[in-house]
C-alpha cells in the first residue's frame, strides 16, 4: 500500500481504473478513483465501541478537486481524534440524507395537523401560503439547516405585502414548534422573529356611507328580522 500523495494520486489518475487506494501510514485513509474520473478522499472506520464487532463505516471528507492529499490526512487525522472521542461523522451524514425538508415537513404539519384539527377552509388557507410563499423560499432546505438569520432576511423584504409575510410567518412559526415537539431540532429558528407593523385596518365610515348603507338595507328584498339586524350591526360594529 503506498502512502496517499500527489505521486499516488498521479498513479491513480493514470490508470484510469475505478479503484480505492490505501494509505500506508494512516489507518482508514483511502482515495477512490471513481467512473467519472473525480477522485474523492475517505476515511474508514467502526462506529461505536464494540471493536471488530461494530459496523465499517466510510466517511467522505472530500474531493481532489476541493483538497490536496496532505489537507486530506490532516482533515482525516482530526476526523478520527473525534471518532475516538465518539463521534460518528458517516452516521451523521446518512441521517442527513434521511432528513426531512422543510417542504416535506410543511405537507405533513398540513396533512397531519391543521386538516385533522381545524376548519376546513383554514387547512386549505394554510396550504395556499405554503405552497405560493414558504415552500419556494425554503422548501428544499434540510429542518435542521433552517436559520433564524435565513428567515429573518426574508421577512425584512416583506415590507410590500406585510400582513402576509406576517400570517406566512406564523405559519413557519408554528411548523417549527411542531418539529421541535417531535424531536426533529432542538429549537424553533423562527421564534423571536419580529412582525412587520401593520396598518390599521378598522375606520368610522362617513356619513354619506352610513346614509348609502342605511339606504341598502332598506332597498334590499330580506325579512323585516333580517333588515333589523344588519341595521344594529351597521350601528355597533
Amino acid at each position: 500500500m503506498p502512502k496517499i500523495g500527489k505521486r499516488a494520486i498521479d498513479e491513480l489518475i493514470a490508470a484510469g481504473v475505478p479503484k480505492v487506494v490505501r494509505d500506508s501510514e494512516l489507518p482508514g485513509f483511502q482515495a477512490r478513483l471513481n467512473v467519472d474520473g473525480t477522485v474523492v478522499f475517505l476515511l474508514e472506520y467502526r462506529a461505536g465501541a464494540g471493536g471488530r464487532a461494530s459496523p465499517k463505516r466510510r466517511f467522505k471528507i472530500g474531493s481532489l478537486i476541493d483538497l490536496t492529499p496532505d489537507q486530506a490526512r490532516r482533515e482525516a487525522e482530526r476526523v478520527r481524534g473525534a471518532i475516538r472521542n465518539g463521534d460518528d461523522p458517516a452516521g451523521r451524514q446518512t441521517a442527513k440524507r434521511k432528513e426531512l425538508t422543510v417542504g416535506q415537513w410543511l405537507d405533513r404539519c398540513v396533512a397531519e395537523h391543521w386538516q385533522a384539527k381545524r376548519k376546513a377552509s383554514t387547512a386549505r388557507a394554510f396550504k395556499e401560503m405554503i405552497d405560493r410563499t414558504l415552500k419556494p423560499e425554503f422548501g428544499p432546505i434540510k429542518l435542521s439547516d433552517l436559520s433564524r438569520a435565513h428567515v429573518r432576511a426574508w421577512h425584512a423584504k416583506q415590507t410590500h405585502r406585510a400582513r402576509q409575510a406576517n400570517l406566512d410567518l406564523a405559519i413557519l412559526r408554528k411548523a417549527m414548534s411542531l418539529a421541535v415537539a417531535d424531536d426533529l431540532i432542538p429549537a424553533n429558528p423562527v421564534a423571536g422573529i419580529s412582525k412587520h407593523p401593520e396598518r390599521v385596518r378598522d375606520r368610522v365610515p362617513s356619513d354619506n356611507e352610513m346614509a348609502a348603507l342605511w339606504k341598502a338595507i332598506g332597498d334590499t328584498d330580506i325579512r323585516t328580522t333580517s333588515r333589523l339586524l344588519f341595521r344594529l350591526l351597521a350601528l355597533t360594529g
